[in-house]
């Protein structure tokens, strides 16, 4: 049996969010500072890690203006862990690279998610449930807003993929062999039935305006239920 507790998170939060402000979305850096309720989207994020028992979290963006907007809105969330750090990237072509430059402050096991989407903590406990010596655990979009970049059939079905992940170091030399290709890693571990879905019913993290949109109604309900008391006129 594997009883191992998840209990860090590595988010990143990186970006520029121009895609965002092309559509006039006024976004002040990267896509996770985008407001709801008065707070950043990567805040009411950490919050559910929170609720989902998570200890540790590691929030990681890559420029100098994101780590100051990040640590005035998240500073007042650190008390609540045992260990909160930020730390910042030189700047990679893909996120999946972020795990191996920052390897040595991670656990075993981890949470792998972003900032600039809001997944409920009853997802997040439900992808540490799943997790087991051998496998790793995705998320699942039933009705994503957009085709996901992380497409697939297993056993005939169509399935969208994508953040947050349940993933431990092995997953991180996995990625290296493969060019830090998510996909392949995930095509690995479906084809040794290694792979564990959950489902979750807030939408995939957003890369357009658009797609921004379709979602923030949902994380606005979210937030209003399960968050009032953080609110703040």
């Amino acid at each position: 049996m594997w009883f191992m507790s998840v209990t860090q998170a590595l988010i990143a939060a990186g970006g520029k969010g121009k895609r965002m402000q092309n559509m006039d979305m006024y976004v002040p850096g990267c896509k996770s500072l985008f407001k709801l309720q008065n707070k950043p989207l990567i805040f009411w994020n950490v919050l559910s890690l929170y609720n989902a028992g998570i200890k540790d979290v590691i929030v990681v963006c890559d420029n100098k203006l994101n780590l100051e907007h990040l640590t005035m809105y998240l500073d007042e969330l650190k008390p609540l862990f045992d260990s909160f750090i930020y730390l910042q990237d030189p700047g990679f072509s893909t996120t999946a690279m972020i795990p191996t430059w920052c390897n040595k402050h991670l656990h075993a096991e981890f949470i792998y998610t972003f900032g600039h989407a809001i997944f409920s903590d009853s997802h997040y406990r439900a992808i540490i449930k799943k997790k087991s010596k051998n496998n790793i655990v995705v998320s699942e979009f039933k009705n994503p807003i957009k085709k996901s970049r992380y497409f697939f059939k297993i056993d005939k079905e169509e399935v969208h993929l994508g953040y947050p992940l349940c993933i431990d170091k092995k997953t991180i030399t996995k990625l290296e062999e493969n060019n830090f290709s998510t996909s392949k890693v995930i095509l690995n571990h479906i084809e040794n039935e290694t792979l564990e879905r959950v489902i979750s019913v807030l939408p995939i993290e957003s890369n357009i305006a658009t797609e921004m949109i379709s979602a923030l109604s949902m994380y606005d309900d979210y937030i209003k239920e399960k968050m009032a008391k953080y609110i703040y006129v």
